[in-house]
């Protein structure tokens, strides 16, 4: 199965980054593909819908056609003023309707303190429904003091982080694969 990874940040030294690398390692280990979209090197212009007669553009035909290949999709974001960011708003309001239909989605969001709660997360899950996607039972909220940094390299560091991340993951590949059975 193919798996697109979408990091909400577009920091070089991103905990959402961190987060997505942790899952990338346990769905390779299960023998599975992944992309990992970047915004910083993929970066989309503000979305006008009046510029769809003449396309979007490489960026995000890149975009779209990585969506189109993914099975199943995680999305990370950082919380910027208690949602998701604008970057990565940006980049799902350029999707047409239904174009996740079938998809499994896993989230995570990432805030300051612990008491940032999910709402980065609830506010995806509001969006991707109208995009027709399959968001998983299971997400992941943490903060800036779950992760380590040594010398600019930033990891899970807090164990009930990383297990909840390994659950999340492997429900989303679990679901995905069910979305992959022929149906009858």
């Amino acid at each position: 199965m193919n798996f697109l990874l979408l990091n909400g940040s577009l920091s070089r030294t991103s905990h959402s980054a961190a987060l997505l690398n942790s899952m990338q390692v346990k769905i390779t280990q299960a023998g599975h593909s992944v992309y990992h979209h970047n915004f910083i090197e993929w970066p989309l212009p503000f979305y006008n819908p009046d510029l769809a007669k003449n396309g979007y553009g490489k960026q995000f035909q890149l975009f779209l056609d990585k969506l189109h290949a993914a099975d199943g999709i995680a999305i990370a974001t950082p919380l910027y003023h208690g949602s998701l960011t604008g970057v990565l708003k940006n980049a799902l309001d350029y999707l047409p309707p239904s174009i996740l239909k079938n998809k499994p989605i896993a989230l995570a969001n990432i805030g300051g303190s612990v008491r940032a709660g999910q709402s980065a997360c609830e506010h995806l899950r509001t969006i991707l429904r109208a995009l027709s996607g399959q968001v998983i039972h299971m997400q992941v909220g943490c903060c800036s003091d779950d992760f380590t940094n040594r010398n600019g390299n930033i990891s899970l560091s807090e164990q009930t982080i990383i297990d909840r991340t390994d659950n999340m993951t492997t429900e989303l590949i679990s679901v995905t694969g069910k979305f992959q059975q022929p149906v009858g």
